[in-house]
Protein backbone atom coordinates (compact mmCIF):
# COMPACT_ATOMS: atom_id res chain seq x y z
CA UNK A 1 0.00 0.00 0.00
CA UNK A 2 1.36 3.39 -0.90
CA UNK A 3 1.51 6.30 1.48
CA UNK A 4 -1.21 8.14 -0.43
CA UNK A 5 -3.57 5.16 -0.16
CA UNK A 6 -2.86 4.85 3.57
CA UNK A 7 -3.59 8.54 4.08
CA UNK A 8 -6.82 8.24 2.09
CA UNK A 9 -7.85 5.21 4.16
CA UNK A 10 -7.09 7.03 7.41
CA UNK A 11 -9.04 10.07 6.22
CA UNK A 12 -12.03 7.85 5.37
CA UNK A 13 -11.83 6.09 8.74
CA UNK A 14 -11.57 9.42 10.53
CA UNK A 15 -14.58 10.79 8.64
CA UNK A 16 -16.56 7.64 9.43
CA UNK A 17 -15.58 7.93 13.09
CA UNK A 18 -16.71 11.56 13.16
CA UNK A 19 -20.05 10.63 11.57
CA UNK A 20 -20.55 7.82 14.10
CA UNK A 21 -19.64 10.15 16.98
CA UNK A 22 -22.11 12.78 15.74
CA UNK A 23 -24.81 10.11 15.38
CA UNK A 24 -24.16 8.93 18.97
CA UNK A 25 -24.31 12.52 20.21
CA UNK A 26 -27.66 13.05 18.43
CA UNK A 27 -29.06 9.83 19.93
CA UNK A 28 -27.85 10.82 23.41
CA UNK A 29 -29.37 14.30 23.07
CA UNK A 30 -32.68 12.82 21.91
CA UNK A 31 -32.72 10.37 24.84
CA UNK A 32 -31.90 13.15 27.29
CA UNK A 33 -34.70 15.31 25.87
CA UNK A 34 -37.14 12.40 26.14
CA UNK A 35 -36.21 11.77 29.81
CA UNK A 36 -36.51 15.46 30.68
CA UNK A 37 -39.91 15.71 29.00
CA UNK A 38 -41.10 12.61 30.87
CA UNK A 39 -39.90 14.06 34.18
CA UNK A 40 -41.66 17.37 33.44
CA UNK A 41 -44.86 15.51 32.58
CA UNK A 42 -44.66 13.49 35.81
CA UNK A 43 -44.20 16.68 37.87
CA UNK A 44 -47.05 18.43 36.04
CA UNK A 45 -49.33 15.44 36.67
CA UNK A 46 -48.35 15.40 40.36
CA UNK A 47 -49.16 19.10 40.59
CA UNK A 48 -52.45 18.66 38.70
CA UNK A 49 -53.59 15.82 40.97
CA UNK A 50 -51.87 17.26 44.06
CA UNK A 51 -50.49 13.78 44.77
CA UNK A 52 -46.89 12.65 45.23
CA UNK A 53 -46.10 9.84 42.76
CA UNK A 54 -43.81 8.20 45.35
CA UNK A 55 -45.77 8.20 48.61
CA UNK A 56 -49.25 9.47 47.71
CA UNK A 57 -49.18 12.52 50.01
CA UNK A 58 -49.88 16.05 48.79
CA UNK A 59 -47.34 18.10 46.85
CA UNK A 60 -46.39 21.75 47.18
CA UNK A 61 -44.61 24.31 45.08
CA UNK A 62 -41.21 25.43 46.22
CA UNK A 63 -41.13 29.09 45.34
CA UNK A 64 -37.32 29.25 45.31
CA UNK A 65 -37.30 28.22 41.63
CA UNK A 66 -40.01 28.48 39.00
CA UNK A 67 -41.67 25.13 38.36
CA UNK A 68 -40.16 23.33 41.36
CA UNK A 69 -42.64 20.90 42.95
CA UNK A 70 -41.96 18.59 45.87
CA UNK A 71 -43.72 16.22 48.23
CA UNK A 72 -44.95 17.87 51.43
CA UNK A 73 -42.79 15.32 53.30
CA UNK A 74 -39.60 16.40 51.49
CA UNK A 75 -36.67 17.80 53.43
CA UNK A 76 -35.62 18.16 57.03
CA UNK A 77 -38.25 17.40 59.70
CA UNK A 78 -38.78 21.12 60.38
CA UNK A 79 -39.84 21.67 56.75
CA UNK A 80 -42.15 18.66 56.40
CA UNK A 81 -45.92 18.87 56.75
CA UNK A 82 -45.82 16.12 59.42
CA UNK A 83 -42.43 15.88 61.10
CA UNK A 84 -43.39 12.57 62.75
CA UNK A 85 -44.25 10.85 59.45
CA UNK A 86 -41.74 9.19 57.17
CA UNK A 87 -39.82 11.49 54.82
CA UNK A 88 -40.23 11.38 51.05
CA UNK A 89 -37.52 12.45 48.62
CA UNK A 90 -39.67 13.11 45.53
CA UNK A 91 -39.29 16.44 43.80
CA UNK A 92 -39.60 17.55 40.20
CA UNK A 93 -39.76 20.47 37.81
CA UNK A 94 -42.70 21.31 35.58
CA UNK A 95 -40.61 23.41 33.20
Amino acid sequence: MTTTNAIDLNAEETAANRRELKARERRAAAESKRRIEAAHAEAAEALRTNTCPTCGRKVRRNLSLTGWVQCEQFGAPAFRKDSTAAPCDWQGFTQ
